[in-house]
């Protein structure tokens, strides 16, 4: 390398140091062109110097050179920043100056940044041109000084080798138009986020509000870059953009546009939504929200309310309401109830509306229930004259959740003399049980149900399997075993989370899985995340049940119709969706202890119930991740893992173990004496005594430098004399075929043992571009496996492979 390239670099570096001292203090116009030429011309001296001293460098000194030149570079970049800081102060000054006298000052407008997002590509593309790409105010230098420092992430990258010039901006600002400006992929890009909506939730006006700014987000763009969404496209959009309302939302639309067959256009579509958002955040209390968005018998108020005289249901009479009404009191309780039911009426106000909206707050003067008073059922004159009269008192329908909890609890004093009901007025269901008694089976024979439910859950491709899963208010989380994960084929995520399980018990679980589920009917849908175990529970339950005794309810319809089978589980569902899975009404099979709790699944079955043929089973489910393999099983796979293979030889190896037994013989002293396993002629070696020979040279040059070395070296051939691996050759005629294997030393001046270690190369290349081990097979390592090795070492051969003699032919 010249003197001086390195004479020009350091005058380079010098120079570059004093103006970056000088540019820190405040600088006139004059000073700021003058210095801004220096950089422009101090960068393009830069490129050409390092460029000439990394073509002429070592390669040891490359890397040192490029941070030398990445540290200058980042001084000049520095000095750039200086500059343009001091540059925009003065023009701020003279904007100011021409503000025609207004008063008013505006914020200060800094650009957004750009990360590589292609669907922002056009509202930066627009902001820079019109700010800093169009301004005749700047150099070529400063405009690229700002697009660099406006782009981050991938957009950096783009034009990050790209120097600071006034000629390169142009380059820069053509690269990036290059690789963003693509409309076909912009246009993709709005659709697919509009397609990745996901649907509501809820019907709250936040969500509806969201829903419609997202669209605009996604449609804006699409008018902007010329595709207008209209005619049979702006069809496709409304038709997207409905299925993601929730299903309230989406009654409400039907009412609204029921008049018209015709499909609304996007426009009115979004006003309606807005219109909806804005009604529902104004009317909407806490209790609403509070309650169960998934119910299914949801009633909708019309806040239209009209004053009118109370009309009798009963008679049809505008003289009296019909708790007034003489020919409906001569009704006996059932009659009154019956009718009641026939109109869907309240059982507390006589009027018709739905129970879980009602605002009649009054109670029965009898039994304190949530009832009118007219229909107040004696349980103990009915039970003494009747017998075995049961009476649909409690249907789901007009209860409330709140009562239905109530009148089923211990701790409500009027709950202790009150029948449980059931569904329907039929007598096959036989007497009245009260709440709280005993059950006269023996409790050996018993088995305690888990709540089951058949639900239907999503794949990959969005087609909904049936599986069967267990309700659990007592698990923190959602679980899915391995093998429904296998079937869906859902993309699952890294996780790290620990499962604790009864006794202390833990199992940690590395992916999980998002994946829709949705009941048997379709009318409830949640998405939900799953966490990944290889196995939820075994089979539940352990033994087939005996139901042919009871007397289940025949117009239910129950979450798991195969209840009492056992069956395989392969979900779990946890306490975070499990209220919101309950619906209103619970009911009690008589004669038994099984209980049937509606839900959006159907009635979950729970209790305890007869094994068939009386054998209890001894497993008790009380864990929900349980490792029951056998113990042997265990160990058996622990010393498969752990067991060392014997490596499989190969056809070469084979060859030469059978060369070796072939060919082997032992001398009188005991040494082993073998031939070459030879798999050429090895009379199609070129000669190799001039390039020994020039190995040998340089070696002696080597030695003659380091004393040491060469000391070493000699004892070395000494001994190598003194054990007859070596003779001196005093006849001049060499064979017609020969073979001379050059040499070096490997030299560790920290071993203590053995500091030089000479190397006979027979890999050495000759003219025709093979070497001795070319023409020989292979035979594979001789060395031990790792297990020998970290055994005691009992001796140590010296010179083991010196030891062997190869036969006097070769």
């Amino acid at each position: 390398m010249s003197k001086s390239v390195l004479n020009k670099k350091k005058s380079l570096k010098g120079n570059v140091t004093k103006i970056k001292d000088k540019v820190k203090d405040k600088l006139n116009g004059a000073e700021i062109q003058l210095y801004s030429k220096k950089c422009e011309q101090f960068s393009e001296d830069l490129s050409k110097i390092f460029d000439n001293i990394l073509s002429n460098c070592e390669d040891e000194e490359t890397d040192k050179f490029i941070e030398e030149q990445l540290s200058i570079q980042e001084d000049i970049d520095e000095i750039w920043l200086s500059i343009n800081s001091q540059l925009i102060k003065p023009n701020n000054d003279t904007m100011s100056q021409h503000s025609n006298g207004e008063n008013v000052k505006l914020p200060k407008l800094s650009l957004p940044s750009f990360n590589g997002n292609i669907q922002d590509w056009l509202s930066f593309s627009d902001l820079l041109k019109a700010s800093v790409h169009n301004n005749e105010n700047l150099t070529g230098s400063m405009k690229l000084q700002y697009l660099k420092g406006l782009l981050t992430g991938d957009a950096s990258r783009v034009i990050q080798s790209i120097t600071i010039s006034d000629a390169n901006y142009l380059t820069a600002w053509t690269l990036l138009e290059d690789r963003f400006s693509n409309k076909r992929d912009q246009v993709f890009a709005h659709l697919k986020r509009f397609m990745s909506i996901p649907a509501l939730q809820s019907d709250s006006a936040s969500s509806v509000l969201n829903l419609i700014d997202t669209t605009y987000e996604c449609v804006r763009p699409l008018q902007t870059l010329g595709y207008e969404v209209e005619q049979f496209a702006e069809v496709i959009v409304v038709y997207m953009l409905l299925q993601k309302l929730y299903a309230s939302s989406k009654l409400w639309f039907e009412r609204e546009f029921n008049k018209s067959k015709e499909i609304p256009s996007l426009k009115e579509l979004l006003d309606f939504l807005k219109n909806y958002a804005r009604t529902s955040q104004s009317s909407r209390t806490p209790t609403n929200l509070e309650r169960n968005v998934y119910s299914k018998n949801t009633s909708l108020v019309i806040s239209n309310v009209k004053n009118s005289k109370p009309k009798c249901a009963f008679c049809n009479n505008d003289n009296h309401a019909i708790y007034k009404c003489e020919e409906f009191l001569k009704l006996s309780v059932d009659d009154k109830i019956l009718f009641l039911k026939q109109k869907s009426l309240c059982f507390n106000c006589f009027k018709g509306h739905n129970a879980r909206i009602r605002n009649s707050k009054g109670n029965c003067k009898k039994c304190f229930k949530r009832h009118n008073t007219l229909i107040y059922f004696d349980q103990g004159r009915n039970a003494t004259s009747c017998g075995t009269t049961s009476v649909n008192i409690w249907d789901e329908v007009n209860l409330e959740p709140s009562q239905q909890v109530s009148n089923h609890s211990s701790l409500n004093p009027a709950a202790n003399n009150t029948f449980q009901m059931f569904p329907n007025n039929d007598p096959s269901f036989g007497s009245p049980l009260l709440l709280g008694e005993r059950s006269s089976y023996n409790d050996s024979e018993k088995c305690a149900l888990l709540s089951t439910a058949t639900l239907l859950i999503s794949n990959s491709e969005g087609e909904s399997l049936p599986v069967k899963a267990i309700l659990d208010s007592g698990a923190c989380c959602n679980l899915i075993s391995e093998n429904l994960v296998g079937l869906l084929g859902v993309e699952r995520l890294k996780t790290d989370a620990v499962i604790s399980c009864l006794n202390g018990d833990s199992v940690r679980v590395k992916t999980q899985l998002k994946t829709d589920i949705s009941n048997l009917t379709g009318d409830y849908i949640r998405k939900i995340d799953f966490l990944v175990l290889p196995k939820i529970t075994g089979i539940t339950p352990q033994k087939c049940l005996d139901i042919s005794d009871l007397n289940l309810p025949p117009n239910i319809t129950l979450a798991d119709p195969h209840f009492h089978k056992p069956g395989k589980n392969d979900l779990l569902l946890g306490n975070e969706y499990f209220c919101e899975f309950l619906r209103p009404g619970q009911c009690r099979v008589p004669n038994s202890q099984l209980i049937l709790q509606n839900s959006v699944f159907g009635f979950l079955a729970s209790g305890r119930l007869n094994v068939t043929g009386g054998q209890r089973s001894r497993v008790i489910q009380c864990k929900l991740i349980a490792n029951l393999e056998d113990l042997h099983k265990d160990i058996t796979k622990f010393w498969e893992l752990e067991k060392i293979e014997k490596p499989i030889k190969s056809v070469e190896e084979e060859k030469c173990e059978k060369h070796f037994l072939r060919t082997y013989s032992r001398n009188s002293e005991g040494r082993y004496i073998v031939q070459l396993p030879l798999k050429k002629d090895p009379e199609c070696l070129d000669e190799s005594k001039t390039s020994a020979l020039g190995s040998l040279n340089s070696l002696w040059r080597h030695l003659s430098k380091n004393p040491e070395l060469l000391s070493l070296y000699r004892d070395f051939m000494q001994d190598y004399e003194a054990l007859d691996h070596m003779e001196l050759v005093t006849d001049n005629n060499e064979p017609s075929t020969s073979y001379y294997l050059p040499h070096h030393g490997v030299f560790k001046p920290d071993k203590t043992s053995t500091k030089l270690r000479v190397v006979f190369n027979a890999s050495a290349l000759r003219s025709n571009g093979l070497s001795l081990n070319d023409i020989q097979m292979n035979g594979g390592l001789t060395q031990e496996d790792l297990l020998f090795l970290l055994c005691f070492d009992f001796a140590s051969i010296s010179l083991f492979f010196l030891l062997t003699s190869v036969k006097c032919t070769e």
